[in-house]
């Protein structure tokens, strides 16, 4: 019988700091330097090893809860977002491996706008993907590349100070973004632009 196991079971431990200081108080009564029972050597090593499972059971009771617990959270989700618009969003691919920041962002956003559903998984490097495709390929293409690229600064713009003339502004443009995408076949964009404005729309 694991007596530190038992009391997990039975939540009278419940952190890590409760485990080791049920570990310090009983150590301290077997420890063999302190009393000189015979078979303390025996019960402090063994003390020890059922220490060592329980903490391991704890750990892994820990990221269960924390796996479970962790819903989506629009608002991470919006911040990242800003942030990445602030790393220069879409980033020319030629350097994107040179800024570890930029990539590390990308990367944060991809994994929070999964916990949405399946069909979010990878969705901003699926945009990311298409905004290059769209990117400087003729004259038309370019300009909107840059209408998108300046309607994405406008929702970042919103999140942070919610001003009537920006909101007309996305309720605006919505419908020439929208059309850009869908004439440049660009379905991942649309689901993103959606998701970002849709408490607005």
């Amino acid at each position: 019988m694991n007596i530190f196991i038992e009391a997990l079971k039975d939540r009278k431990v419940t952190t890590e700091i409760e485990l080791k200081r049920m570990f310090w108080r009983l150590a301290k009564k077997l420890h063999p330097d302190i009393t000189k029972v015979e078979n303390n050597n025996y019960l402090f090593i063994s003390l020890k090893s059922q220490y060592d499972v329980a903490h391991s059971e704890l750990n892994n009771q820990i990221k269960e809860i924390k796996k479970n617990s962790k819903s989506p959270d629009r608002n991470i989700c919006m911040q990242l977002f800003v942030d990445l618009i602030a790393s220069n969003f879409p980033i020319d691919r030629k350097v994107k491996n040179q800024n570890k920041m930029y990539c590390a962002r990308l990367d944060e956003l991809n994994k929070e706008l999964g916990r949405f559903g399946n069909e979010y998984n990878n969705l901003i490097n699926s945009v990311e993907l298409e905004m290059n495709k769209l990117r400087g390929k003729t004259t038309v293409s370019n300009h909107e590349f840059n209408l998108v690229k300046l309607y994405f600064y406008r929702i970042s713009d919103y999140y942070y100070l919610k001003t009537k003339n920006t909101e007309n502004y996305l309720r605006i443009g919505y419908d020439m973004i929208i059309d850009i995408f869908r004439k440049r076949n660009m379905e991942k964009s649309i689901l993103f632009v959606n998701w970002l404005v849709n408490d607005l729309l």
